[in-house]
């Protein structure tokens, strides 16, 4: 089955609201760095910046990143009036630089509540993004 990032988008937030109701911050927070991943990717495909192969693999290369770099690379693609709409309701600084894909290994920890929270605002922002370019078929 071939990628979704607007799906996996989708689903990754809803779940992390859930587990942040729960108090279950660690996992809420990974998955909102997965969340945000998959809604930049799926606005970078919708604008054609970014192909996805059949295998599911980005192209270019550089694309191939989680959140934490993803982020940073965000504005870069999105040259002119069509993607820079989008970068309006995001926070300039990387809000996930000190979010890893690596803690879905880490025991059962207490988490900064302060960078959890900014995560799951970033996650919110990317959201909002991704409706608005899912709206104008700026998409996968």
């Amino acid at each position: 089955m071939p990628a979704n990032f607007t799906e996996s988008a989708l689903r990754h937030f809803q779940d992390a609201g859930r587990l942040w109701d729960s108090a279950r911050v660690h996992n809420a927070d990974h998955l909102a760095g997965l969340c945000a991943e998959c809604a930049l990717k799926s606005i970078l495909i919708g604008l054609g910046h970014v192909a996805l192969e059949p295998t599911g693999r980005l192209v270019p290369r550089e694309t191939q990143v989680h959140i934490d770099k993803l982020w940073a690379q965000f504005p870069a693609y999105l040259v002119g009036p069509r993607g820079a709409r989008y970068l309006a309701g995001l926070p300039e600084r990387n809000p996930f630089s000190d979010w890893r894909v690596e803690q879905r290994y880490d025991a059962d920890i207490d988490l900064d509540a302060r960078q959890a929270r900014r995560h799951i605002r970033a996650a919110r922002g990317a959201m909002k993004a991704l409706e608005q370019a899912r709206h104008r078929g700026d998409a996968q």
